[in-house]
């Protein structure tokens, strides 16, 4: 059959096989090199991308709706129970939950975000979407719809397969 090719045909299978080609070094070290950046930006200029700590567990409440327990807490936001019991006892200080036994189970400590805390987390919350409301105005509506559509193919593959690196699924 490549007899029958011209030498047109012939390069323009080369091109089109080479084009079809992924490579996957230099976009491996793209998105490392960007997420890299991102994260150094992050640090240096306080953006709020992420969300870590006192934060991440009162906006954790709210959406479970304003109570849950501690290992409930520790799961959503994935860290360790021991993690977990010092973020509990630094919020409780601060007056922005409270720790009560569960009066369905008495063996169990209930978590509750106190109106305080709600008041924090609805604060962090309009931070958040203040600053990504920014983001979207500048990368525009398509690209926050593909961005979307992205982001969900990434959460169905890293919480549906076992070569992942990072543990998304403890």
């Amino acid at each position: 059959m490549l007899k029958f090719l011209t030498v047109l045909d012939i390069n323009t299978v080369m091109y089109l096989e080479r084009r079809l080609q992924m490579d996957y070094e230099k976009y491996f070290d793209e998105i490392l090199k960007i997420l890299y950046d991102l994260h150094s930006h992050h640090q240096a200029n306080d953006i709020p991308i992420g969300v870590k700590g006192e934060a991440i567990l009162l906006l954790t409440l709210v959406h479970r709706g304003g109570y849950a327990l501690p290992g409930e807490l520790a799961k959503d936001i994935n860290v360790s129970t021991a993690r977990i019991a010092a973020i509990l006892k630094s919020v409780e200080k601060k007056g922005l939950i409270k720790r009560e036994i569960d009066t369905n189970d008495r063996r169990k400590i209930l978590v509750t975000i106190t109106p305080e805390g709600q008041l924090f987390a609805d604060a962090r919350k309009d931070e958040i979407f203040t600053f990504w409301k920014k983001f979207m105005d500048f990368i525009g509506e398509e690209d926050v719809l593909h961005s979307i559509r992205i982001l969900k193919k990434v959460h169905s593959f890293v919480h549906t397969t076992d070569l992942c690196p990072m543990n998304f699924n403890a």
